[in-house]
């Protein structure tokens, strides 16, 4: 073991010092002792071994190693996949495909073995920093619609606002140097020319333009509210969302080609397709209105927008549609009826208030019921009076009686006339005897609406004593506009409500509807008769009705789904898969949640009821921007 070591550390006594000793000598004699060393080695002499077939020396090893290894630690190169002609320093992105740049390996140089050009590592070191210098200077920033627009950093365009791009700068071809030269190279050494934004074609830039374009924002809801960056609606308060520039389609024409002169058809509002005029002019909306040609295309749709042609047809993918909550729906055979829904005041039923009046003249002697309000049972005794005639004609049933049977019953029905009960005749009958405070019975029951005497007053056959009214049923009068009157018919039923039993309903039916329209509010009166058995219903009480009219089997939607516009209501109806389109419609009556649908769709149609408003707000966009477009 210890020979080893000893052995081991002589050999690495030697190795330092045959370094040192060879760091000490000259360059000359470095290479001379590197000759008799290779002819020890070899058996031959030094030109022979390395020289058989050129002239190579020390320095052309030299040179040969450093330009290999300048070659494997150049900066990368990055190319495009499918534009060969995009070369970058950097990794990025294509500016016409804009697929990533990948990193492309150069190829290892040729050596040619009759002819090599002599290249000394100057010639590296000045090529190297050339390129570095291209890769490494401070970035140009351009505009894509105007290249004359160039700054160092970046920023906006001054006129059309877009993003100033990244302006890749050229390598700058080196020229051939000659034999004369100091550098002695054979042949010129060239960098490739990399392609930048102006090799790019026009229509590539336009492209890429559009598509890196700053986002337009606007309201589904009103699309003339239309900013830069993301907001809300001034008007309706809605969230602005991003518009997608479409892609203009260029017309192709030749140097020789003139433009074909358009005939107008009509005039036509920008966002009142409805809305048409023979001249120029303003809608009322006050913005100016655009012309519609003659020549415009059955597939451009007629931007018109009548109900022949229709609004233009939206396409949106799966996942949008699902990130929009797009629900859809069919269109329904249903039974309607139309609810009516008004105010009511509550009254008494006059059919069963009752008058109460003395048949015979005298004078009050004792009221038993004397307040407003106060309960009547039929049957009851109201008040006692003194009435000659009625005396006498108790004193005639007496003599009668004792007469003969023939006046007694004469004598009777004369008291019966005079509004005498049966029991007070009887009474008189068994005690022989006549009575000064004559009853006058309750006929109804109910409550007390008026008196018209007090004690001791005189009264005749034509003072109104009582008026008593039956609060078993009572009426509700209700106000129907003009226009809803065609749905309201006599027997109708009525559902009705008060504030303060929110929790009861009372069904009732239309007993009447008044003659006369009232001239200022342009409502019709209808009387409707509700049973109250239970007496909760009190006069003056205000009440919400809801009238109910036959049914109705018709074609329906969902009210969700109806977007109201002044002109005509529309629904988003489903062409096909993707695809959907807004349709005007027609309307009529409402009911639980369902919308009569008289014109524009049909039975089995399927239509939004969820993410229709973005869906109709987008296809008005494409209408305008067509419009305005000549289109």
């Amino acid at each position: 073991m210890k020979f080893i070591i000893k052995t081991l550390g002589l050999f690495v006594v030697l190795a330092i010092t045959a370094t040192a000793y060879w760091f000490l000598l000259e360059p000359a004699d470095r290479e001379e002792l590197f000759e008799s060393t290779v002819t020890k080695v070899t058996g031959k002499s030094f030109d022979e071994t390395f020289k058989p077939n050129s002239n190579l020396t020390m320095d052309d090893v030299k040179d040969d190693t450093l330009i290999e290894h300048a070659r494997r630690h150049a900066d990368p190169t990055y190319v495009c996949p499918m534009h060969p002609q995009i070369v970058k320093g950097e990794p990025g992105n294509c500016p016409i495909c804009g697929m990533n740049l990948v990193k492309k390996d150069a190829p290892a140089e040729q050596k040619e073995v009759e002819e090599k050009p002599t290249m000394t590592m100057d010639d590296v070191k000045d090529d190297s920093l050339i390129e570095h210098a291209r890769r490494h200077a401070d970035p140009t920033y351009v505009c894509p619609m105007h290249p004359q627009i160039v700054k160092g950093e970046p920023g906006n365009c001054p006129i059309c606002g877009m993003n100033l791009v990244k302006k890749e700068l050229e390598a700058e071809e080196k020229p051939a140097m000659t034999m004369s030269e100091s550098k002695p190279m054979s042949k010129p050494m060239t960098m490739p020319k990399p392609v930048t934004m102006d090799d790019v074609k026009d229509d590539t830039l336009i492209e890429h333009a559009r598509r890196h374009a700053d986002p337009t924002y606007v309201c589904p809801m009103h699309p003339q509210i239309v900013k830069g960056e993301p907001g809300n609606c001034p008007i309706c308060g809605m969230n602005l969302v991003k518009k997608e520039p479409v892609a203009e389609e260029k017309p192709v024409m030749t140097m020789n080609s003139k433009p074909k002169e358009k005939k107008i058809k009509y005039w036509v509002a920008p966002m009142d397709a409805n809305y048409r005029r023979d001249e120029p002019g303003k809608s009322p909306m006050g913005m100016d209105l655009v012309p519609v040609y003659e020549e415009q295309s059955d597939d451009g749709a007629d931007m018109a927008m009548n109900q022949k042609d229709g609004m233009p047809v939206i396409t949106i993918n799966s996942s949008t549609a699902q990130n929009m909550g797009v629900r859809i729906e069919k269109a329904k055979l249903n039974e309607l009826s139309r609810n009516i829904k008004t105010l009511g005041s509550i009254t008494y039923n006059e059919d069963s208030v009752h008058h109460i009046h003395a048949r015979a003249s005298g004078w009050v002697e004792k009221l038993y019921t004397s307040s407003l309000g106060d309960p009547v049972v039929k049957g009851n005794t109201l008040l006692e009076y003194y009435s000659p005639e009625i005396v006498a004609a108790q004193k005639d049933l007496l003599l009668a009686k004792r007469a003969g049977a023939n006046l007694t019953l004469a004598s009777k029905t004369r008291l019966r006339d005079l509004n005498v009960s049966d029991e007070f005749i009887e009474q008189i009958s068994k005690s022989g005897k006549s009575q000064n405070r004559v009853p006058i019975i309750a006929n109804h029951s109910g409550v007390v609406t008026s008196i018209g005497i007090k004690n001791g007053m005189y009264v005749t056959p034509g003072t109104q004593i009582y008026s008593i009214a039956d609060l078993s049923s009572v009426w509700v009068i209700v106000d129907v506009f003009e226009h809803q009157l065609i749905w309201v018919k006599v027997g109708n039923k009525a559902l009705v409500k008060v504030q303060s039993m929110s929790d009861k309903e009372w069904q009732g039916e239309v007993e009447y509807i008044y003659p006369e329209l009232n001239p200022k509010t342009r409502t019709l009166k209808v009387r409707l008769k509700i049973p109250t058995p239970d007496q909760l219903l009190k006069p003056n009480m205000f009440a919400d009705v809801t009238l109910l009219t036959n049914n109705k089997k018709v074609v329906s939607v969902p009210t969700e789904s109806i977007i109201y516009y002044e002109q005509s209501p529309r629904v988003v109806k489903v062409i096909s898969e993707n695809k959907y389109q807004p349709v005007d419609v027609t309307i009529g009556m409402k009911s639980n949640g369902q919308v009569e649908i008289i014109d524009g769709i049909k039975e089995g149609d399927d239509i939004l009821v969820s993410g229709q408003f973005m869906i109709d707000s987008e296809s008005n966009l494409q209408a305008s921007f067509r419009r305005l477009m000549g289109k």
